[in-house]
């Protein structure tokens, strides 16, 4: 018996070329943008989008993902290569490298964005929602003690402004 294979699914996303700013926001930015201070650590990873997804903690302490995606992914290569350079010059300070924790080794940035819900499922199978930080623009120190300013404003749809209007 011949192995079947399953159709493949039809690509819904369009193409990078043919998505404007305020569509791509549309859908990144779906709840009331916010600015938060945050302390980023070299703990990052990138989705299958490309999307630069980096640790960091909140000042009460909190735990949060925060997201650089679509356009903006390629505006925080910065963001990375500053962490990366931070991890490497604490590691030549600290005799054993080994021992390092990268949660010390922070870059504190303030970041204009939104909240996004992401549900995780746990080994028991049960369905967890985290919070992720869909970042627009930020800005950190540079290497020489400046502050550099990334990204841009989120464009903030119709529909999202009218119900932020309704409720204020």
């Amino acid at each position: 018996m011949p192995d079947r294979q399953m159709p493949a699914q039809a690509e819904r996303r369009l193409h990078p070329r043919l998505v404007k700013p305020e569509y791509e926001d549309s859908g990144l930015f779906k709840r009331h943008p916010c600015i938060i201070n945050a302390a980023l650590v070299p703990q990052f990873s990138h989705s299958k989008r490309g999307d630069l997804i980096v640790r960091g903690f909140l000042e009460c302490g909190t735990t949060i993902e925060a997201v650089f995606a679509g356009r903006r992914a390629k505006t925080a290569i910065p963001v990375e290569a500053r962490l990366r350079k931070m991890l490497t010059n604490a590691r030549r300070r600290v005799a054993d490298a080994t021992t390092l924790n990268a949660d010390m080794v922070r870059l504190y940035a303030r970041i204009h964005g939104a909240w996004r819900p992401r549900f995780v499922r746990n080994r028991a199978g049960w369905e967890t929602r985290n919070w992720q930080f869909m970042a627009a623009q930020w800005s950190m120190l540079d290497g020489f003690g400046a502050v550099r300013q990334f990204g841009e404003p989120p464009f903030i749809s119709q529909a999202l402004m009218k119900s932020l209007g309704e409720g204020h």
